[in-house]
């Protein structure tokens, strides 16, 4: 019974597009929840060479010289496994919603918006509980707490996130409180250890 269940929910998907109907005749449905854990499944019998735990974006440090034939030799073990490769541009490196600064060899992060992206959230005007316009601006603080290394990272991208936020039109007055409280909550946990801490005067 689970085999025909999960089956159903990621085989033989059916599509709608512009230009009609197709219905899905390899892989996996992208979406389907259980298209993750079933990849990182088949994928594990060849984790000792690609050595992560990732089905997709997966991030290596590896020697330049040695880039072009690991990545051969990862889409070599199977007909339908396909990985592509992206390195560094001026010292800057995407990787999901973060971005790995190299200055001279000394490395940070910051927030990483994809060039595609609309900067469209929920508007504070829709017709939609509060506590889910408290959720988007909660949301870009514990993103950006939680991909950016230093505070002048920090800094600049709350910034962006403020832009975005007013070109929703989130009023300052309601975001900054969330905004403060977040990060107050945020910085509690490091605190309390701070205080608290037996050894922290040895």
């Amino acid at each position: 019974t689970f085999i025909t269940l999960t089956k159903l929910a990621s085989k033989d998907v059916l599509m709608w597009t512009p230009d009609g109907y197709y219905r899905q005749v390899d892989g996996l449905a992208m979406g389907s929840q259980p298209a993750g854990s079933l990849s990182n499944i088949w994928l594990s019998q060849y984790e000792v060479t690609i050595r992560d735990n990732y089905a997709d974006d997966v991030i290596r440090s590896i020697k330049k010289d040695y880039t072009v034939d690991k990545l051969n030799e990862i889409n070599n073990l199977h007909p339908n496994l396909k990985f592509t490769l992206e390195v560094e541009t001026n010292g800057r490196l995407a990787f999901l919603d973060l971005e790995i600064i190299n200055n001279n060899g000394s490395l940070s992060t910051s927030w990483y918006r994809k060039p595609t992206d609309t900067g469209i959230v929920m508007n504070f005007h829709a017709l939609a509980p509060v506590c889910y316009k408290r959720s988007v601006v909660t949301g870009f603080v514990h993103r950006i707490h939680h991909t950016c290394s230093t505070w002048e990272n920090f800094h600049n991208s709350l910034i962006l996130a403020k832009d975005i936020l007013e070109r929703n039109q989130y009023p300052p007055d309601f975001y900054d409180p969330i905004i403060r409280d977040t990060l107050e909550k945020l910085a509690a946990p490091n605190f309390n250890q701070e205080v608290h801490d037996p050894h922290h005067n040895e």
